[in-house]
């Protein structure tokens, strides 16, 4: 075989190398990010607020926000939790939840973080480990009657209320009516 007819076969090999490559390139484009997170709950967790949520004279109380606009309230895809954030007007004790819309309207708390209980007010940060379903929502128990969240007024964001706070395995029915206009300053990081 001459060295005219070698390079012959190795321009189409080398094409095809090529193309193979393109494709290969293309479709990790398309295909979501295993690597990523997505955040659940409210964009504006730092934004200064002069109106705030407490339990309303209950002892203890949860909150799931079911939507927001221009925000993703329930998770896309199954993962973990790994990180949330609260934005606090008054300290105290807190927990995240992954809860579960059920049929007839009731919320079941599937997974709950350790309770966080805070001295100072302002945003916080903690670590969680928790599995969370396409679907699901993430919630939150205010576990003393002094705690507070900061809140912003937001058209189409609907919240529902929950008194006593949740157990996990609990299923509860929302008070109704209830906020339809406000954003609860909290949110999670959902990662694949």
């Amino acid at each position: 075989m001459t060295d005219s007819n070698r390079q012959l076969l190795t321009l189409p090999r080398a094409l095809f190398a090529t193309l193979l490559a393109l494709g290969a390139f293309v479709t990790a484009l398309s295909a979501p990010s295993l690597a990523g997170a997505l955040t659940l709950g409210s964009t504006h967790v730092s934004s200064n607020s002069n109106s705030g949520a407490f339990c309303g004279g209950f002892e203890t109380c949860g909150y799931v926000q079911t939507a927001l606009p221009n925000a993703t309230t329930r998770a896309p895809f199954d993962g973990r939790i790994r990180q949330w954030k609260v934005n606090l007007e008054d300290p105290g004790s807190v927990q995240l939840l992954v809860v579960r819309k059920q049929p007839g309207g009731g919320f079941k708390a599937v997974e709950s973080s350790a309770a966080r209980t805070t001295s100072t007010d302002g945003v916080k940060t903690f670590g969680a480990n928790l599995a969370i379903r396409k679907g699901d929502f993430v919630g939150l128990n205010l576990l003393d009657m002094d705690v507070s969240l900061h809140t912003l007024d937001s058209m189409g964001a609907p919240l529902q209320f929950f008194t006593p706070s949740f157990q996990v395995g609990d299923i509860q029915q929302p008070f109704a009516p209830f906020f339809n206009s406000t954003e609860f300053l909290f949110n999670a990081q959902l990662k694949h």
